[in-house]
């Protein structure tokens, strides 16, 4: 086990890339990491998200996965903020599932005004096209139904293009808030270098592309809005997993007992499952 951490330090040493191969997604539980192992997949998340800008901000929720991009040797404060448990993902895997890097935004900057009073501008256009339909609906002609309508759908389309990279934007230095109440000012989110999976807006069909952030704000409310994508998923399989990662060397021991049922004795896997604790200790 010590030899094959050692091997895999090397590795990364001898890497000449500032960024590695693999995407880490982690999870507060050793038990949902089980769950994610045995699905072979990954399930659809409404995440709060608050962002800042100059003389604007927005509080909205995204429905997400989201991962990290950083070395084994940088994962310490990662796992502290997010959980000890995690799944390491080939890079080929996320750019065939369409995942993208987040667009970090500075709070001392007017790029984010501009783009979110942009959104705040169609958005009241819409308003106005959906009103005029329901009035055409009750009194107008079938023409002019037909027009209004016509409209209201262009109008929709340009609302969810340019509401679409919102999705993958945050904050590059903002609090972090978890959900057992800890709060860390100051956080560079730029350091964890996320990634995010989000299902594909013009396949959104019926569902909500984001959400207000009271809607979610609490567990009913954020259960519901995953219900919207129930039927969507993440799948990977066995090939596309680079590292598994738990908490403590005692876990160690019953991941591979794990993984030795769901994919055999001679499963690549079980000598890269790793422990927090020996990458704090040894990296």
């Amino acid at each position: 086990m010590v030899l094959s951490l050692y091997i895999i330090l090397w590795m990364i040493i001898m890497s000449s890339s500032l960024y590695p191969t693999t995407l880490f997604h982690f999870t507060e539980k050793l038990d949902t990491l089980f769950e994610i192992l045995d699905s072979s997949d990954f399930r659809i998340s409404f995440a709060r998200e608050f962002i800042q800008g100059q003389s604007t901000n927005r509080n909205f929720g995204i429905p997400m996965v989201s991962f990290c991009d950083i070395r084994l040797t940088q994962l310490t404060q990662h796992t502290e903020s997010y959980g000890h448990y995690g799944i390491g993902l080939s890079k080929d895997w996320a750019n065939e599932n369409g995942l993208n890097p987040v667009i970090y935004m500075s709070k001392h900057s007017s790029v984010f005004d501009n783009y979110n009073l942009e959104i705040r501008r169609l958005k009241a256009e819409v308003n106005k096209l959906l009103k005029h339909l329901d009035e055409i609906k009750s009194s107008g002609t079938k023409s002019q139904l037909t027009n209004a309508k016509r409209k209201y759908d262009s109008a929709i389309l340009s609302y969810k293009k340019i509401v679409d990279p919102l999705r993958y934007m945050k904050n590059y230095q903002a609090t972090l808030k978890r959900r057992n109440g800890q709060e860390k000012p100051n956080y560079i989110f730029a350091d964890e270098r996320e990634w995010r999976f989000v299902p594909d807006i013009e396949k959104s069909i019926g569902k909500p592309v984001i959400a207000a952030s009271k809607n979610i704000s609490t567990q009913d409310g954020k259960r519901k809005y995953n219900e919207y994508y129930d039927d969507d998923r993440l799948p990977f399989s066995h090939k596309d997993i680079k590292y598994v990662i738990v908490e403590h060397e005692s876990d160690v021991e019953k991941m591979m007992d794990f993984l030795h049922i769901k994919y055999g004795s001679k499963s690549s896997l079980i000598p890269r499952v790793l422990s927090t604790e020996l990458i704090a200790n040894d990296m």
